[in-house]
């Protein structure tokens, strides 16, 4: 039996990076901080995303479906980059993960308009919600405070587990 050779493709070694220095792990540590003391920072935006996230699917069941025993995610109704409504409870809605969120027949991202129309018909005042703040926008040269929706939505999310 000849041995396989190696394609472009695959990697040499699963563990090919090589190890991080002092200096780099200092240089990581410097940024981190910084971004820490920075509102509009991505580190804040990413640690709001994930508690909207939660508190989305909180609800435990998809609007969709109804099913519980599936993985189950949080969807905006208009889209992230809106950075207006991007952490806005009402933007969220929470679906099963392959059915109703992305590769179903009727799912939020292989069929929108199928999607929509559902929206509209099952829950109406969500329709109307997303209707009149699509296109909501921040007010030129200024920044969405990061650091104090986090704290908001980590506030929701207590009272919803506690």
């Amino acid at each position: 039996m000849t041995p396989l050779k190696r394609t472009q493709l695959q990697r040499k070694s699963t563990l090919s990076r090589t190890p991080k220095t002092a200096k780099q792990k200092a240089a990581r540590a410097k940024r981190l901080a910084k971004q820490k003391l920075d509102c509009h920072s991505p580190y804040w935006c990413k640690k709001a995303d994930a508690v909207w996230s939660k508190v989305v699917r909180s609800v435990g069941r998809c609007a969709k479906c109804g099913t519980t025993s599936k993985q189950l995610q949080a969807h905006h109704l208009i889209r992230r980059q809106n950075v207006v409504t991007r952490h806005d409870i009402n933007n969220g809605i929470c679906l099963c993960a392959y059915d109703c969120h992305k590769f179903g027949e009727g799912s939020a991202h292989s069929n929108p308009v199928v999607f929509s129309v559902w929206l509209n018909e099952a829950l109406p005042e969500r329709w109307m919600w997303v209707r009149m703040h699509r296109f909501d926008a921040m007010p030129a040269g200024i920044k969405p405070d990061y650091k104090q929706r986090f704290e908001d939505l980590s506030a929701i999310l207590k009272e919803l587990e506690g």
